[in-house]
C-alpha cells in the first residue's frame, strides 16, 4: 500500500499556534526538525516510534460523515 502525505503541521513551542509547512526533515529518534518535541527530545523520552503521528486522511472525513465533527487537519496537533 502506498500513501501520500497531505500536510505537515509543527508547532516550535508548547501553546504556540500549530504551522504548516511545505517540508521537514524527520530526524530518527528526536522527530521533525523545528517542532516542539524536536528541541524536548533531550529532556522528554521519546520511545521509539512516537516521533512522528500520522493520520489517515479517511479517518478524518469519517468523523464528519459518521459523527458531524469538522476537525482540520493542524487541530489534530
Amino acid at each position: 500500500m502506498r500513501g501520500k502525505i497531505l500536510s505537515i503541521h509543527i508547532a516550535r513551542t508548547e501553546g504556540a499556534p500549530v504551522q504548516s509547512v511545505n517540508e521537514v526533515r524527520a530526524v530518527k529518534g528526536k522527530g521533525l526538525e523545528g517542532d516542539r518535541y524536536y528541541f524536548k527530545s533531550e529532556t522528554i523520552s521519546l520511545k521509539p516510534g512516537q516521533e512522528v503521528t500520522l493520520i489517515e486522511n479517511e479517518s478524518i472525513d469519517a468523523l464528519k460523515r459518521d459523527y458531524g465533527i469538522d476537525i482540520s487537519p493542524p487541530a489534530f496537533r
